[in-house]
């Protein structure tokens, strides 16, 4: 995906068609605040395992837990996939003020969200519950609406008004939403304030250092989210091992912390112009001439004072996308190379939570390898790990007789995963975000590349030949169709980079987006999804469901989890208030099975998908708010 100009791209499974309160250019002057009003109408094909969210099993570290300054308007009531839903509004003002509108399906599916303040951008949020009359406190958001401007330039993801405002928002299957303005004060919904000196590459580029500051947001954006979000190196103090444990803290969010939680970025922006329309995602384009700004974030090693971050001297890694774009080098150049880590020790976290530490090889350019030296250099990250003594516990127990950590890790694709994915956790490493997918079909997925076993499917001696790399942003140009005969390392077939993409995303830089000058501030929004395939079998699989039974048919539960951050700088200078929203949430379940006749979704016995991938994967999310001083 092209991360650059990253807007998303739906198709749709559930619609909110929004209508203004007032006629098209009706304001009312003698108001201070505006409402967001219309229905919502699941689609006949939605389901409820087929999008955002998980509510039944819901941690407190999935809630956005805002104090709503407006009552709901209209009666909660179920819509035609068995769930209820709301939309739930926060300005991006000081003090932010939130609002929630609950969607009557029985009414039409109608909502009001009222009590915005005019004349301030605001971000908004899909809520799911699971029955009529649970608090705020019990939603899960499904996902943040979009609402792309016409100038690509402009506000991508705020909603600026001095009259009241109508939407449409579609709601895709894999949890992503985007929304167009359909009707309110002419001219003013989307307002953007481009002239604005503030958010300029003289005065924003540098290492910043972010502080959580228990004066800032009030009750809607809690110090104490800011310390579990931005207070890894601060846990020990709460006893905490992660950020679920913190949020989770029963005095409180990130109560045992006692200390002044910092964390130092690295912010970058960059303008660039188009030279021909660019079409990108959400079927908008970037017209030829326009100019953009993008904001890139790094992290940082080192203390508060002191940090240094991790661009280090090399760039971003983007490209020209062959010519179609000219990036404005006068300041800073986006387009060299990233300087990836390369003979340096790292230290990863094993199936059992114990720390494995060893050495990077040499790097490898990610931007050219081919399939073969991908997965050369991949492999030799698990062989690695392995020597070290890493245990795995990735993959179907009877995959390959590795999975006690006595064999070659660099022989089974799902161990090799599990080494890749505690890599990415480490964020002084700037490698890619990678992932392999095994081929599989009804015997089963092809995982461990030992001696071919009739008995076995998981074991085939070319399974890494016909595995697909997946990575974010970048990616190998592979075909359309995967069968069972392709071999992806042969001689002239060797599989290499898409052409058009802007280039491999190395995982320690945070984003790579448009930056959105706000008449208050600035922001971007960024996100990914991370999918994982579990085994399926009526018993001692990774999991286990009766409708994983018939013979001759392989199942496998297939769980996207999704990542969206979005960040607003408030104000027009240092220090900043800085509002984060970050959602992580399961956008996509489905249970799946190959058989002679191909592959097909399968219903579950007894239970749901997002309930199967909830008990594989963990979901959190937050809010918060920090102050950023430039170091």
């Amino acid at each position: 995906m092209n991360i650059t100009f990253r807007i998303f791209l739906l198709s749709s499974a559930l619609f909110l068609g929004l209508t203004a309160c007032s006629p098209e250019g009706a304001v009312d002057s003698s108001s201070s605040t505006y409402s967001i009003s219309g229905t919502m109408d699941p689609s006949a094909s939605a389901s409820s395992s087929s999008y955002g969210g998980y509510s039944s099993k819901v941690s407190k570290s999935q809630l956005y837990n805002y104090s709503v300054v407006s009552n709901l308007s209209n009666s909660r009531t179920v819509c035609s996939d068995g769930y209820y839903y709301s939309l739930y509004c926060v300005s991006f003002s000081t003090p932010p003020v939130a609002a929630e509108g609950n969607v009557d399906c029985s009414g039409g599916g109608s909502f009001t969200v009222s009590g915005l303040p005019k004349g301030n951008a605001v971000g908004c949020f899909v809520r799911r519950y699971s029955d009529s009359s649970s608090s705020s406190s019990a939603a899960t958001t499904v996902g943040a609406v979009q609402i792309p401007a016409a100038n690509i330039g402009g506000s991508t993801d705020t909603l600026v008004s001095n009259g009241d405002v109508g939407l449409n928002v579609a709601l895709s299957s894999s949890g992503s939403i985007s929304a167009n303005v359909t009707s309110g004060t002419v001219n003013d919904n989307l307002s953007t304030d481009t002239s604005s000196t503030a958010f300029t590459a003289s005065n924003m580029n540098g290492v910043w250092n972010l502080t959580c500051n228990s004066n800032n947001g009030g009750t809607a954006f809690s110090a104490g989210r800011c310390k579990c979000f931005l207070g890894e190196s601060f846990y020990s103090e709460g006893s905490y091992s992660n950020q679920e444990q913190c949020m989770d803290d029963p005095n409180g969010p990130g109560a045992g912390i006692t200390s002044t939680v910092q964390m130092g970025i690295g912010i970058y922006i960059h303008k660039a112009t188009a030279l021909s329309n660019i079409p990108i995602e959400n079927n908008q384009t970037i017209p030829s001439g326009s100019t953009i700004n993008a904001i890139s974030i790094w992290g940082t090693s080192g203390s508060p004072g002191s940090y240094i971050s991790l661009k280090g001297s090399g760039g971003e890694g983007v490209t020209t996308l062959g010519g179609a774009l000219s990036w404005d080098t006068s300041t800073e150049d986006p387009t060299t190379s990233v300087a990836w880590s390369e003979s340096t020790s790292v230290t990863i976290k094993d199936g059992n939570s114990n720390n494995i530490t060893f050495t990077l090889p040499a790097k490898i350019d990610f931007n050219t390898a081919h399939h073969e030296a991908m997965v050369n250099y991949l492999r030799s990250l698990g062989a690695l790990a392995d020597a070290q003594g890493f245990t795995c516990t990735w993959g179907p127990n009877d995959s390959d007789a590795y999975n006690t950590g006595t064999g070659a890790l660099e022989d089974n694709i799902e161990c090799l995963n599990q080494v890749l994915s505690a890599i990415s956790s480490n964020e002084s490493i700037i490698l890619p975000r990678v992932r392999l997918k095994p081929f599989c079909d009804q015997n089963g997925c092809q995982i461990s590349k030992v001696a071919a076993d009739s008995s076995n499917p998981y074991y085939n001696t070319s399974a890494f030949n016909k595995l697909r790399i997946e990575t974010e942003d970048g990616g190998l140009d592979y075909p359309t169709t995967w069968s069972s005969s392709d071999d992806y390392s042969s001689s002239g077939t060797n599989i290499g980079p898409k052409s058009n993409s802007i280039g491999i995303s190395p995982k320690a830089r945070y984003v790579f987006q448009p930056l959105d000058i706000l008449p208050n501030g600035a922001g971007f929004r960024d996100g990914h999804h991370d999918e994982r395939h579990f085994e399926c079998k009526a018993s001692g699989g990774d999991v286990n469901n009766a409708a994983c039974s018939a013979s001759n048919t392989y199942y496998y539960l297939k769980c996207q989890a999704r990542e969206e951050l979005a960040i607003k700088f408030i104000g027009s200078s240092e220090p900043f208030d800085v509002i984060f929203d970050q959602t992580q949430s399961i956008a996509y379940a489905e249970l799946r099975k190959h058989d002679s006749n191909g592959e097909s979704s399968v219903t579950p016995t007894g239970t749901d998908t997002l309930t199967m991938c909830a008990t594989k994967l963990n979901n959190y999310g937050g809010s918060f708010m920090a102050t950023a001083t430039k170091q």
